[in-house]
């Protein structure tokens, strides 16, 4: 009984609490119901619209009033809210009843990487979904990993990039070596060769033996021709593996992370692009610029991880060194020779046919496949000049039927430092360095303990190229070769200095571009389209003179450089210049797509606007007004935020060695240092963003030299005669630039360099009536230039001209454009003078000897630009000479040598060619003011 009671007792209890919480939680809602500013405004409302309802009656005694009422005396707080609520509705009027202002948008980046418009309309349009809009989102390819592993246990979280690459897709690849030994190219260039030695044999014997004698020599050589060619074959081919693409890749997560803090970064769209055009059935052919020894593994990876095939990827037989050749071949990598002809060994017709056959069956067993389209590395900064061979057994492939089509993928990487290095020591004309093993083991030691920033790696749409930028090159860079020192040989010691030197080096961020895919039979019939590269070849390149200015110079150029060892004697020479123009156009989109790092920027700005240093705050302006017209040129910026951070980073990158800071703050002064190794390194990172100007600052360097003429005009110029002097140092410089796609004329282009001009107010625009009109003609010239009637059409220009803008903001930009290639011109002249004064000699001796000048003049300060020493500008100049006939070329003992053809033999002659160069590196007043 008395547990009874106990237990009715604590339930008595229990049931008062509760009463006595629920009566306390409804207390406090009454509380926050009535005292509520939010229920108040709602109590407010619906009274307010009761009365409404109930005929109109005024509702000033609403329920908010009231409970106001009774809280006056507490405070004033309600005051304030009325104040507020009249001021918001104050606003809402005006929002209503004023002008619609826009929200601030977000910088989004350009559509960079796009297929031509004009050879390849159905690759613009294709490979992208139309139901969803492209976005300019960038993922990083080294967090593909941890996001797939995020809901996922501990171990697969903590070991995200161990799991990801476990995870990879497994690829089927073929072994086309049987297919190769097989091929009809192949057994028919053995037989040729056995036939040449059967035949070397026998005249070398007394007559006799017959035909027995004949088979069994025969079947003796071609047993050690097969061995031969089958050795050949091994050292060509790769060995693609899965198991080494995944251990690779791991490799690959974890030195990239230390290499690059910011990771790997590529557009969304660009993946996508690359997904769909991946699912159409043809290989894609990924043709990337070239500047580091990572582009080999950085395109590979990143399109692995992405889910994409990793392609065959074509590498000099450079790289082929002990256990690193290995696993870039299990990476894909095949070997070519860096030279095909040019010797006995080099021009082995085997070693050509098993390369063609290779490439060819590759492609049919539906492999994707990657070559650089430059052939080496560039050592300036700039595009090269396309080396066509791999492309041409392509353009085989397709015609002969072996494939139906490839689409061709640009790719561009830039780096914000390189990682190799520097190239001045080649810039200065010292031999290149060979790849050995210790020289890799200490290059990935070192690389390794550097920090790079991020990589971006965009695919643009099918024309099939690649384009790869980095923020600041992982390879290093190559200013010790561009003033050619000799080669500096590797210790223990010189290893151990170059590990502790890169391990307190921070190289920035990487950035991996990829155009959209481009269809080669698309190129193809619009390259057969075009009638001014079908018109016979009257005359190479000639020096220039007023009675064929800008004649056919589209088609001059194009036939000038169509040559490559793998075309094959039987080609046409059509054959060879669409060929050629095909890689013109791969490299001209795969620079336009080039992301510019803000290393690019910063070094563009101190070699050109500010020279002659300026402050911080002053260099501040200038790179972010560069940038943003930079970006609105089209052009894609591989960075983001704020200036000040960006330029801190930037100077950072280059270091002290070339960048000077004196003090802090905005005030701090800046200097680049300008002696001859600094220069040229900074230029190679200038010249990123001086290819894009360049067509500018020719017609710019064209105003100069007409002003710089003796009883020459200083305010006005002639449309005509601007457009003829841009156009003769655009054939001066065509080595140096290609300066527009080959389906755009260079004199449209240079129309269109004229308009900028006229846009930034370098030059005003001073015509008669009739000048209008006469401009509408001009353009229309322009882009009929090809067809033989316009031939007879006088000149439409003749009555535009133009006035020379004197302020200071003008001026300021003529200068810019003229520092953008002055020191290329610098080195031309003193090229031309050292070979006047020379005649003759090897050409290793004439580049020493103008490099030689070239210092001393600057030493001597007859020369301010240290970036003019370089031997890549002295060689281009040496072929601009041998196009136009000035100089020729021989060997004698095994060396390359240049002379004088005939007809310049005499100084006078010569100097009179030299004009043509000389004219347009005068002694401007604008930069002697600066």
């Amino acid at each position: 009984m008395d547990t009874i009671i106990n237990v009715w007792t604590v339930v008595e209890n229990v049931r008062v609490a509760s009463g006595a919480a629920e009566l306390a939680i409804f207390t406090a809602i009454l509380y926050w119901f009535f005292t509520s500013s939010r229920v108040a405004d709602m109590l407010e409302l619906l009274g307010e619209r009761v009365g409404g309802w109930c005929g109109g009656r005024e509702t000033s005694g609403s329920l908010r009033q009231a409970v106001r009422a009774r809280r006056r005396h507490h405070n004033d707080i309600y005051a304030k809210l009325d104040t507020i609520a009249a001021a918001r509705s104050t606003a809402l009027y005006r929002v209503k009843e004023g002008p619609v202002v826009p929200a601030p948008q977000p910088i989004t980046r350009p559509p960079a990487g796009l297929a031509c418009a004009k050879c390849a309309p159905l690759s613009r349009e294709s490979w992208q979904d139309p139901k969803v809009a492209e976005t300019d989102a960038v993922i990083n390819v080294m967090n593909i990993g941890r996001q797939t592993c995020a809901n996922g246990g501990m171990v697969s979280r903590y070991f995200c990039d161990l799991t990801q690459c476990a995870q990879l897709i497994k690829y089927d690849y073929k072994d086309v070596v049987p297919a190769v030994i097989k091929d009809e190219h192949f057994q028919s260039a053995i037989d040729e060769v056995t036939k040449q030695e059967v035949t070397k044999e026998m005249q070398g014997k007394e007559a006799g033996g017959g035909d027995a004698q004949y088979a069994s020599l025969y079947r003796t050589v071609r047993q050690k021709i097969e061995a031969r060619a089958l050795r050949v074959l091994a050292n060509i081919s790769s060995a693609m593996s899965n198991a080494v693409l995944k251990f690779v890749a791991w490799v690959c997560h974890k030195a990239i992370r230390r290499i690059a803090g910011g990771g790997c970064g590529t557009r969304v769209a660009c993946v996508e692009r690359l997904r769909r055009a991946k699912a159409a059935g043809l290989p894609l052919v990924f043709v990337p610029l070239h500047r580091s020894h990572l582009d080999y593994v950085l395109v590979t990876f990143t399109l692995y991880l992405t889910g994409l095939r990793p392609p065959l990827v074509a590498a000099g037989d450079n790289m082929k060194i002990p256990f690193f050749g290995w696993f870039l071949r299990g990476c894909g990598a095949f070997f070519i020779r860096r030279r095909v002809d040019g010797s006995d060994k080099h021009g082995d017709p085997i070693y050509k046919s098993a390369l063609r056959s290779y490439i060819l069956n590759s492609l049919a067993a539906n492999n994707n496949l990657e070559f650089f389209i430059e052939g080496g590395r560039s050592r300036t900064g700039k595009p090269q000049p396309p080396k066509a061979g791999i492309l041409s057994v392509i353009m085989d492939a397709y015609l002969d039927g072996t494939i139906d089509d490839a689409l061709l993928v640009p790719v561009s990487l830039n780096y914000d430092k390189l990682v190799d290095g520097n190239f001045v020591r080649e810039q200065l004309g010292m031999p290149k360095q060979m790849e050995t093993f210790w020289s890799a083991l200490r290059g990935i030691w070192s690389t390794l303990n550097t920090n790079h920033g991020s990589i971006r790696v965009d695919f643009n749409q099918p024309i099939s190229l690649k384009c790869l930028n980095y923020d600041k090159l992982v390879d290093g860079n190559f200013v010790h070769g561009q003033l050619g020192m000799p080669k500096q040989m590797e210790t223990f010691w010189s290893a151990l200095r170059g590990i502790w030197s890169t391990l307190n080096t921070n190289h920035g961020s990487i950035r991996v571009d990829f155009n959209q895919p481009i269809s080669l039979k698309e190129l193809v019939t619009s390259f057969q389209k075009y009638n001014y590269l079908k018109m016979p070849v009257e005359r190479p390149l000639t020096p220039p003179n007023n009675n064929h200015l800008g004649v056919n110079l589209d088609h001059r150029i194009l036939y000038n450089n169509s040559h490559s060892s793998l075309f094959g004697a039987d080609v046409s020479a059509d054959h060879k210049l669409m060929i050629e123009a095909i890689g013109r156009h791969l490299v001209y989109d795969a620079s336009q797509g080039t992301a510019l790092m803000c290393t690019n920027v910063v070094s563009y700005v101190l070699l050109t606007e500010q020279r002659s240093g300026c402050t911080m705050k002053q260099l501040q302006a200038s790179v972010e007004n560069r940038g943003m017209k930079l970006s609105q040129a089209g052009r894609d910026l591989g960075y983001t935020g704020d200036t000040p951070a960006l330029l801190n980073h930037a100077l950072d990158m280059l270091g002290r060695g070339l960048v000077r800071r004196e003090g802090s703050g905005e005030t701090a002064l800046v200097r680049p240092q300008l002696g001859i190794a600094p220069a040229i390194e900074l230029a190679y990172y200038s010249n990123t963003v001086g290819a894009h100007y360049a067509p500018q600052a020719i017609m710019a360097t064209a105003l100069e030299s007409i002003l710089h003429q003796p009883g020459a005009d200083q305010d006005t110029v002639r449309h005509s005669t601007l457009l003829d002097a841009g156009m003769q140092l655009c054939e001066v410089l065509h080595q140096e630039y290609i300066l527009c796609a080959p389906c755009t004329r260079l004199e449209e282009r240079m129309l269109h360099a004229l308009d900028a001009l006229v846009q930034t107010r370098v030059l005003h625009a001073h015509q008669t009536n009739g000048g209008l009109e006469e401009e509408r003609w001009s353009r229309r010239f322009a882009e009929r230039l090809e067809e033989d009637e316009e031939d007879e059409r006088p000149d439409p220009t003749r009555h535009i001209k133009y006035r020379v803008n004197h302020d200071p903001e003008a001026v300021a930009e003529r200068r810019r454009l003229l520092l953008t290639i002055r020191p290329l011109l610098e080195a031309y002249a003193a090229t031309c003078r050292a070979v006047a004064t020379s005649g003759a000699g090897s050409q290793k001796e004439l580049v020493k000897r103008t490099l030689d000048d070239l210092a001393l003049d600057y030493t001597q300060n007859r020369m301010p630009y240290g970036e003019a020493v370089s031997t890549d500008a002295i060689r281009n100049c040496h072929r601009l000479l041998r196009q136009w006939g000035v100089v020729e070329m021989y060997d004698e003992n095994k060396t390359r040598c240049l002379r004088l053809a005939p007809e310049y033999d005499e100084h006078a002659a010569f100097q009179r060619i030299a004009h043509n160069i000389y004219k347009f590196n005068v002694d401007t007043k604008i930069l002697r003011d600066k």
